[in-house]
């Protein structure tokens, strides 16, 4: 069945980037937030960009675009090119993941190109996105996967994420996991890294310190209260595991894109 395009309402453009496949600044963990999230590839060839949901792998093609709704978690899997990422607040008939074919070409295009520029005015931007979107509406979008809280029934492993995603600020332990699912612990971890390529655990520990790179861009909490808010009470292990994954302290963290996104305003 075809799933209309949403009409969106009260759209603002709340954060605007560029990930590189090798900076620093495009090591995106498995994080769920708040507002939609446009994935537009920059790849002028056929250079990989591949974004994993709780549902599937998603590859996006050169030049198209992926439309994530709120409190999806995601991760970038593969990066091998350059993506322009746009979050926006907006309220929708439903939530669903969009994907789009190639934009260059379309009246779509530009509209990307002037939101991204830095010579275009911050307070043009939301505006744009608004026109952008509807010049993506009569692209035939195709609907690929319901949100989390669709109430759909899912193999194993995508039960089990989706329960890890609901809950992994609490203290979660692998018998409690076992119980829940009515599974032994050895084959819940087998089917779940088959799956995932992680354990629950790991999976757990990267889906807390990317909703704290989340809370460390857009709030002002301390990295010591943010490690409470994720479900790592530990604050030497909060510091140790945010440092191996993101390959900087939640402090440095918070400076190099908290300055960029004020270089971006300033603008």
């Amino acid at each position: 069945m075809s799933i209309p395009f949403p009409s969106f309402h009260h759209v603002h453009l709340t954060q605007q980037c560029v990930i590189h496949p090798h900076g620093t600044g495009g090591k995106y963990l498995p994080c769920a937030l708040e507002d939609w999230i446009l994935f537009v590839s920059l790849a002028p060839a056929d250079e990989g960009i591949t974004l994993q949901t709780e549902h599937r792998c998603l590859p996006i093609v050169p030049g198209g675009a992926l439309l994530l709704p709120p409190q999806l978690c995601h991760v970038l899997s593969v990066i091998q090119a350059p993506c322009l990422m746009l979050c926006f607040s907006a309220a929708a008939e439903q939530q669903m993941v969009f994907e789009f074919p190639p934009l260059q070409n379309t009246p779509a295009w530009p509209l990307l190109l002037l939101i991204r520029s830095e010579q275009t005015a911050r307070n043009a931007k939301t505006p744009l996105l608004q026109a952008l979107l509807l010049q993506m509406s009569a692209l035939s979008p195709t609907s690929l996967a319901p949100s989390p809280s669709g109430g759909s029934e899912f193999p194993l492993p995508f039960a089990m994420l989706q329960h890890l995603n609901a809950h992994f600020t609490e203290d979660l332990s692998l018998s409690e996991l076992s119980e829940q699912f009515h599974v032994s612990t050895s084959h819940m971890i087998h089917v779940f890294k088959a799956q995932f390529g992680l354990t629950p655990i790991q999976y757990v520990i990267r889906r807390r310190i990317g909703e704290a790179q989340h809370l460390l861009r857009t709030t002002e909490d301390s990295a010591g209260d943010i490690a409470g808010r994720v479900g790592m009470v530990n604050r030497n292990y909060f510091y140790r595991m945010f440092k191996r994954l993101v390959e900087l302290s939640p402090v440095q963290y918070r400076e190099v894109t908290c300055g960029q996104l004020e270089e971006h305003a300033s603008r």
